[in-house]
């Protein structure tokens, strides 16, 4: 059976939403101590010059390393995402903070170390975006990511696994993420002949695995927030597999649009979640969204 790595915006956001880890800060500006805040000691802000679609997955998002922070191809969007660890359809904004894309190099200050990156990036939207928002509760239908009655089946991540293995060849889709104790792997592939799609991490928070939901369901057209509800602290190795879209042709045979090619929506999604001992439920509730006041494109520099 041929596995293809699979490529798109929606693969990007899924990699993304994988990527976003919690290394300590808080997830809300108001909710920070009254220290003094922290910054990076010198930042560039470039446009994203490539074109999204082909550019390699691994490639995109946050790359924290000891000293020193990239983020590759990101929107404002997806930064306030990461930043302040929330859900992408959270954050509510102008349609640009999605669609314009940034390269931020930063360097970390003598004495900061991964555990302040966040709040240094907080810092950084707000000097060089001139970010402003504020937070509504607002009642939402949304999918609730829960335990199922028979319980969690769920295996912790543990440094030194087989998957963290760095003798070990990557394998086609695969690439490492993080460094240092936090280093792992994750898996992105497409089954063609069964339009499934497979996304695997060995390291990964429930909260993480909700905001990647959220794209997987998006991606075949459910545009609804998916919400940890677990209950579940730490990370877990995590695989799932889910129904890629097809293309819907029209008469004169042009693709218009995507359809879920499993008729059920979420049966194959189901059955990688019930293998873990989780599922998604839908209700209504209350939920933070992050509407924006302010925002800028930053000057190129």
């Amino acid at each position: 059976m041929e596995l293809h790595c699979f490529v798109g915006h929606k693969a990007h956001r899924i990699a993304l939403a994988l990527a976003m880890v919690e290394f300590g800060a808080g997830a809300c500006v108001c909710q920070q101590p009254a220290s003094s805040p922290i910054a990076f000691e010198v930042a560039s802000v470039k446009p994203f010059s490539k074109d999204i679609s082909s550019y390699p997955p691994s490639k995109i998002g946050p790359h924290v390393y000891p000293v020193r922070a990239s983020y590759i191809g990101m929107s404002l969007k997806s930064l306030i995402v990461y930043a302040y660890g929330v859900n992408v359809r959270q954050v509510i904004g102008p349609g640009w903070i999605d669609t314009v894309r940034y390269v931020i190099e930063a360097k970390f200050p003598e004495g900061a170390t991964g555990k302040d990156e966040k709040r240094m990036l907080q810092e950084l939207l707000k000097a060089r975006f001139n970010l402003a928002f504020h937070i509504e509760k607002k009642d939402v239908t949304a999918y609730q990511l829960v335990v199922s009655k028979q319980g969690a089946k769920l295996k912790p991540f543990t440094e030194g696994w087989s998957g963290t293995n760095k003798e070990a060849p990557l394998r086609p889709g695969e690439r490492w993420v993080g460094d240092g104790p936090e280093k792992h792997k994750e898996l992105f592939t497409s089954d063609a002949a069964r339009m499934v799609k497979h996304v695997e991490s060995s390291r990964v928070t429930m909260s993480a695995l909700a905001r990647a939901l959220t794209a997987i369901l998006d991606d075949s057209g459910d545009t609804r927030l998916v919400i940890d509800r677990t209950g579940l602290e730490g990370y877990y190795q995590v695989s799932i597999d889910y129904s890629a879209p097809q293309a819907r042709a029209t008469a004169g045979g042009d693709a218009v649009g995507a359809l879920p090619s499993d008729p059920q929506g979420t049966e194959v999604l189901d059955r990688s979640l019930d293998a873990l001992g989780l599922k998604l439920e839908l209700q209504k509730g209350p939920v933070d969204l992050y509407v924006i006041d302010h925002a800028e494109q930053p000057s190129d520099n």
